[in-house]
């Protein structure tokens, strides 16, 4: 489960599933389209896991699915470190 909102905090949260996670980022659904180089605030919080993590992202691409509804955001993480990814339950390598 993703709550996502654009930094500028004019906005409230919107919530989302990720389609797609990986220690630098993640590929999920949102319901406007966001301009490349973005700044997102993304509350993530992994199954099976209670507490949620607040982590900024910068979009890196945005595109339309769903003609006015659904859009295929692709975002990088700013902030993160091996606490982080381990919260999330991302295996590490290395």
């Amino acid at each position: 489960m993703v709550s996502y909102r654009g930094d500028d905090l004019a906005g409230g949260y919107d919530i989302s599933e990720s389609e797609n996670i990986s220690p630098g980022g993640m590929l999920l659904a949102t319901s406007r389209e966001f301009a490349v180089g973005e700044t997102l605030v993304l509350t993530l919080r992994a199954p099976a896991k209670v507490e949620a993590t607040e982590v900024y992202a910068q979009v890196v691409a945005s595109h339309e699915i769903v003609a006015g509804h659904v859009y295929l955001t692709r975002v990088r993480f700013t902030n993160t470190d091996r606490r982080f990814l381990r919260k999330l339950g991302v295996k590490i390598a290395h």
